[in-house]
């Protein structure tokens, strides 16, 4: 990383609350999250100057789960992810599809919700 650019800080990923971190190479810097099944990202890499790294951290940090949720909210928005993997496994890629399965997994855990509440 070039000594010359600050890292803004980052807030914790939004679907399982680990640590988020910037992930650089040579010339380009993306935010992920450090849980090794959540893999959630930006998505985009950004020019590896302060400006990108502003702009990842910004697009990370505006990635939040909506504290309103309920607990029917929190089950249907798994559910409806789980289901986005299934119906479109020609569009998607099976890490893409595994990584809708892990998020509504996680969101279900950090909701404290079960296999009870989701079958019921």
């Amino acid at each position: 990383m070039r000594s010359d650019i600050l890292r803004p800080s980052l807030k914790p990923c939004p679907f399982c609350g680990s640590e988020a971190f910037f992930n650089a190479d040579h010339r380009s810097v993306k935010v992920q999250c450090s849980h090794e099944d959540c893999e959630a990202e930006t998505g985009s890499w950004y020019p590896l100057t302060q400006k990108g790294y502003d702009i990842a951290a910004s697009n990370w940090n505006k990635r939040e789960v909506p504290q309103y949720l309920n607990k029917v909210k929190v089950i249907h928005l798994g559910s409806a992810l789980q289901g986005i993997a299934d119906q479109f496994p020609d569009v998607i890629s099976v890490r893409q599809q595994k990584a809708l399965y892990v998020a509504a997994k996680l969101l279900w855990d950090r909701e404290g919700i079960d296999d009870a509440d989701i079958l019921s």
